[in-house]
C-alpha cells in the first residue's frame, strides 16, 4: 500500500511538472512551454504601449490548433486566455495574429480572464506607456486540476521590471477562479508557488533584475 501511495504521488509530481520541454521566440514574446501540462510555464516579452486600432475579433487561437489539445476547451467553461495580451500590440496586427498562439494561451476561468487578469494587463499597459519593460507572465501549478489533456493552473502572475533601471515595478498575482482579485506579491511569495524547474528558469530570466 505504501509503495502504491509513493507512486501516486510522484505520478501527481510528473503531471503538474513545470518541466520546460520547448522554447519558441517571435517577434512578440518568448514562451517557455510544457507539453507535459500542455501550458506555457512563462511568457516574456518587452512593451513599449502605444494605442492601436487592429480588429482582434478576426484571429482566433483554433487557427494554430493542430498540434495542441485544442478540443479539451470545448464546452469546458474555460477561457482560451492569453499571457501576452493582443491588446499590448494593438499597432501591429501582423503581431496582434502571433499573440492568438497556444505557447501564449491557457485555460483561464472567464472572470479570470475578463476580470481580475484584465486589470493586471490594464496596469501593465498603464506603466508601458512612458518607458520600456519587460513583462515576465507565469503559472502556478499547485493546486491544479486536470482538463483532458491540460493542466488548468491554480493561478498566475506578472513581474514588470523597468528596462532601464533593471528594477522591478509591479509584482502581482490572481488566483484562476470566480472571485479572486489581483494582489500584490513578491518575488519570494512566487517562488514559494512553482516547483523547482519554474524557479531555476524565473530565476534565469531575473538574472540581471535588481531585486
Amino acid at each position: 500500500m505504501k509503495k502504491l501511495v509513493f507512486c501516486l504521488l510522484l505520478l501527481t509530481q510528473f503531471v503538474y511538472s513545470q518541466q520546460v520541454d520547448t522554447v519558441v521566440t517571435n517577434s512578440v514574446f518568448t514562451s517557455y512551454y510544457s507539453f507535459v501540462t500542455n501550458n506555457p510555464v512563462i511568457v516574456t516579452y518587452t512593451l513599449n504601449y502605444i494605442n492601436g486600432d487592429c480588429d482582434r475579433s478576426k484571429y482566433d487561437f483554433r487557427d494554430t490548433s493542430k498540434i495542441f489539445c485544442d478540443e479539451s476547451f470545448v464546452g469546458s467553461g474555460f477561457d482560451r486566455g492569453h499571457l501576452c495580451n493582443a491588446e499590448d500590440v494593438s499597432t501591429d496586427c501582423e503581431k496582434v495574429k502571433l499573440t492568438f498562439s497556444y505557447f501564449n494561451c491557457s485555460p483561464q476561468v472567464p472572470f479570470c480572464n475578463r476580470s481580475s487578469w484584465k486589470r493586471l494587463e490594464n496596469q501593465v499597459r498603464f506603466l508601458a506607456t512612458e518607458k520600456n519593460v519587460l513583462v515576465i507572465n507565469g503559472v502556478f501549478t499547485e493546486e491544479s486540476k486536470k482538463l483532458n489533456c491540460m493542466t488548468v493552473p491554480s493561478g498566475y502572475y506578472k513581474i514588470v521590471v523597468d528596462q532601464t533601471t533593471n528594477k522591478i515595478i509591479l509584482c502581482s498575482a490572481v488566483w484562476n477562479n470566480t472571485y479572486s482579485t489581483p494582489y500584490m506579491t513578491s518575488i519570494l511569495g512566487i517562488m514559494t508557488k512553482v516547483d523547482k524547474q519554474h524557479k531555476i528558469l524565473l530565476n534565469a530570466i531575473l538574472s540581471n533584475v535588481i531585486r
